[in-house]
């Protein structure tokens, strides 16, 4: 998954949304990607420590987005405003991760607030005011995975052994989005009905139908996951740092391939974007910057183990 997140942004300042192959690889990857990784992440929370998780997320994010923020804030082309409140391209998925933390922590949701989930997901595409602060519109459209990892997790896993017929709702997810030409915005989350072209009855139609896409992509992908460890299991382990970094790879990239690579063979940019991916991420995990990651995530554990001594001091006094 984090390959192709990586493969995906690495073709977006490549090939572009304008390419023919370069839109059908990023749609079908936009398809599963966040989702899956959600659900995974839904799959693996620990409610009895959704507080500690939540700050040492949001730590992060506000790391994170000091460093990618600060170049566009000290030159003017972004404000004070968007800095505090808009989180920097790839950064939204840290926000919406504490926001799901919090909202599980607190709620525990069973599966009828799946259903009340999966019906907010369908019907905040009309929400006519921004969508950009703090995540919030992701959040909503993407939480169903969430919750739905987190109740497999803790009910049966039987489905995952069903994987003919999961790979076959996949295939057929992806070539009914193709021949019908379903709008490639809808897998960001983030875009209203009215941007998109949906009205009043498509618009949450569109959503459900793209819950049900993602859902089946990424089921499929669970289950075929190999249980033996191998180049692909080192970069799953050190996933959340080649989230954090690749950003910076792909930026510079970007700039490069805009200057000297205009007009080139869209089939060549896509190889490119492969082996891109690949140099990326083997840099990232061959870089001390996963140790990095999770330092910066266990500040809020040194700072509560260093204050929880001094309350028992005080009290004593």
């Amino acid at each position: 998954m984090i390959l192709l997140v990586v493969f995906g942004h690495f073709i977006e300042v490549s090939a572009g949304w304008d390419s023919v192959y370069g839109k059908t690889i990023m749609e079908i990857i936009f398809m599963v990607h966040m989702p899956a990784f959600i659900f995974m992440a839904g799959m693996t929370f620990n409610i009895d420590k959704w507080k500690i998780r939540t700050l040492q997320i949001l730590t992060l994010y506000i790391f994170l987005q000091v460093i990618y923020s600060s170049f566009f804030l000290l030159n003017g082309t972004m404000s004070i405003y968007e800095f505090i409140l808009k989180p920097y391209w790839l950064l939204w998925f840290l926000v919406s991760l504490a926001s799901f933390y919090i909202i599980c922590g607190i709620l525990n949701p069973e599966y009828k607030l799946l259903i009340v989930f999966s019906v907010c997901s369908c019907i905040v595409g009309f929400a006519t005011i921004s969508s950009y602060e703090l995540s919030w519109v992701r959040t909503i459209v993407f939480l169903p995975f969430f919750v739905s990892g987190y109740l497999c997790k803790t009910t049966s896993n039987a489905i995952f052994t069903k994987k003919k017929i999961l790979i076959s709702l996949s295939i057929l997810a992806i070539v009914v989005t193709i021949l019908c030409q379903v709008c490639y915005k809808l897998w960001f989350g983030v875009y209203r009905f009215d941007e998109m072209g949906y009205g009043l009855i498509d618009g949450p139609l569109s959503r459900l139908f793209a819950l049900a896409c993602s859902i089946s992509l990424t089921l499929s992908v669970i289950s075929l996951m190999p249980k033996n460890d191998n180049f692909i299991g080192l970069v799953g382990r050190k996933s959340l740092s080649i989230y954090a970094y690749h950003g910076f790879f792909v930026i510079v990239s970007g700039k490069i391939i805009s200057m000297y690579f205009t007009g080139v063979n869209e089939i060549i940019m896509v190889a490119l974007s492969i082996a891109l991916s690949f140099i990326t991420s083997t840099a990232i995990c061959l870089l001390p910057l996963e140790l990095l990651t999770r330092k910066i995530m266990d500040l809020p554990l040194k700072i509560k183990q260093f204050i929880e001594p001094m309350k028992d001091i005080n009290l004593k006094q």
